[in-house]
């Protein structure tokens, strides 16, 4: 009896061994990776697409060995990006903010880099929050499906109050305008895309902190998982190699 019990766990052994080796063999598939304007993680400039997360992921897709790269990226509009990341079993998204509310949409890589949602309001306005509750009954500029919108909803922000958009420089323009109370997003990138639109960040602050998430490439949820752990492995040996902090401090003075 322990005979066989030992014959069989050996099979067992081999068997998944071989398949390890297998995924390991196996070739990188083609990638749709997509990603929004974001600075200072992916923006174009002078016709090229960069940005601290476009850096990082050509890195990325050399160590694992794809024949992807920098010309395979595709900017597109965040709502369009998120849904489709979520039908495409090849798709790759980023950068996106991992919070409970996604975690079973996706896989993650990361985390990249942290981000602070902060709500952003013209200083002429003074307005000042003593509870959540004070933030009910104002309007927000919003990017659609963004984890900022999210995190407004959970507070009890009703959707009527959220004026959506595809861009965050669309938002700014409206905070601009008047047309919304504030903005939700961090201050670096409020401040960056300010600076592009001719905005006086002087006359603009940050009212309320909303909340802090962690920001990874996203996978499909389906994607196999030895293509997920070769994407962390790099990931964390690129980190250890200090290739972010160095992207990090090439892109901390961006210019207009």
């Amino acid at each position: 009896m322990k005979k066989n019990i030992f014959i069989v766990g050996l099979g067992v052994f081999f068997i998944t061994a071989f398949a390890g080796t297998i995924a390991a063999d196996e070739p990188m598939p083609a990638f749709h990776i997509m990603t929004e304007h974001w600075i200072p993680y992916q923006f174009l400039k002078d016709d090229t697409l960069q940005g601290i997360s476009v850096d990082l992921l050509v890195d990325l897709l050399k160590r694992v060995g794809s024949n992807q790269g920098r010309a395979d990226i595709e900017i597109v509009p965040w709502a369009r990006g998120y849904r489709f990341a979520q039908k495409e079993e090849n798709a790759i998204l980023f950068l996106t903010s991992r919070t409970p509310q996604r975690e079973s949409l996706f896989k993650w890589v990361g985390p990249v880099i942290q981000n602070h949602w902060e709500l952003i309001a013209k200083k002429s306005r003074h307005l000042k929050f003593d509870s959540q509750d004070d933030l009910l009954n104002y309007t927000y500029g919003t990017v659609i499906d963004d984890v900022g919108e999210q995190f407004l909803v959970d507070l009890g922000i009703q959707k009527e109050r959220l004026e959506r958009t595809s861009a965050y420089a669309n938002s700014i323009k409206m905070l601009k305008a008047g047309r919304v109370d504030m903005v939700a997003m961090s201050w670096e990138t409020f401040s960056l895309f300010a600076g592009r639109g001719d905005i006086d960040t002087f006359d603009y602050e940050s009212v309320f902190t909303l909340a802090s998430s962690d920001l990874y490439y996203a996978f499909h949820k389906n994607a196999p998982q030895w293509i997920v752990a070769k994407f962390q492995e790099a990931l964390d040996a690129l980190k250890a190699e200090g290739k972010l902090d160095a992207l990090k401090e090439k892109y901390a003075d961006l210019k207009n």
